[in-house]
């Protein structure tokens, strides 16, 4: 089968480091699913978060070596990548803690702090990571009520800043509810994400229908801008090109309400 993704760039697939895989069992039963979807590469991205998970590049780099060799061992042929998926605030968003995707020191996964954190300090630290020739991309901003409230936020950090954008592929499955899934297609129609991810953490919710969530993406922003998300943009970090930008599509035309559809029914009777 074509893999859903080209890179499964937001995956909490290490054992033991955060709420992801609790142990290696768990990680190899991932790391099946994972390829039975047909991928075959994933950034390990577990959470950086000084409170809870003070995780570091160090001891990342070494667990990624360590679990890459265990599922090679094992006979599962998914190639890991390192990463980290670090919380945006003061504490645990330091230089220290910038574990770029591949470890090529190109781009960093990051996440909103819960709740609607002061944007200014947000900015300031993406700043210096853009300083430092970093590119932050912005971890499924379909689940951060600041976006939700305010999608206008988003659009400026894309459009005007430069950072990069990571939908999650069970949002647009469901999983995460009705409203995800409509911001989500919001946000993919005015071209704000970049990449998808699986943001796997077990076997649960967020690997089912992943399928049907690639069969959703491609109705909503057309093959060429799916494939490019799925695939283009992925290689592209890799091979350290540039990153292509969505064209953004029409919004489909509102639908009526119940009670002026019922209207309308009533004066064609």
């Amino acid at each position: 089968m074509e893999a859903l993704l080209s890179l499964d760039i937001h995956c909490h697939l290490l054992p033991g480091v955060d709420d992801g895989a609790k142990d290696f069992e768990e990680t190899c039963a991932v790391a099946r699913a994972l390829l039975d979807y047909g991928i075959t590469h994933v950034a390990c991205t577990p959470h950086i978060q000084s409170d809870l998970y003070p995780n570091t590049r160090e001891t990342l780099l070494k667990l990624v070596a360590e679990t890459q060799a265990r599922l090679t061992a094992e006979g599962i042929g998914l190639t890991l990548l390192a990463g980290a998926e670090v919380r945006l605030d003061p504490d645990s968003c330091t230089p220290e803690t910038w574990v770029t995707i591949g470890d090529l020191g190109t781009h960093v996964l990051v996440e909103l702090a819960p709740g609607f954190p002061l944007v200014e300090q947000m900015e300031h630290q993406l700043f210096a990571m853009q300083a430092a020739g970093i590119t932050p991309i912005i971890a499924h901003p379909e689940r951060q009520a600041l976006f939700i409230k305010d999608p206008e936020i988003l659009v400026r950090w894309v459009e005007q800043k430069g950072f990069l954008c990571q939908g999650t592929l069970c949002s647009l499955a469901g999983a995460a509810g009705e409203r995800s899934v409509n911001t989500l297609d919001t946000f993919l129609r005015r071209g704000l994400i970049h990449f998808m991810g699986t943001d796997s953490h077990h076997l649960d919710r967020r690997m089912r229908d992943l399928d049907q969530a690639v069969a959703r993406l491609d109705a909503i922003v057309g093959p060429e801008n799916a494939q490019l998300i799925r695939h283009g943009n992925p290689r592209a970090l890799l091979a350290g090109q540039p990153i292509r930008r969505p064209t953004p599509v029409a919004q489909p035309a509102p639908q009526p309400g119940l009670v002026k559809r019922l209207l309308a029914s009533l004066r064609l009777a």
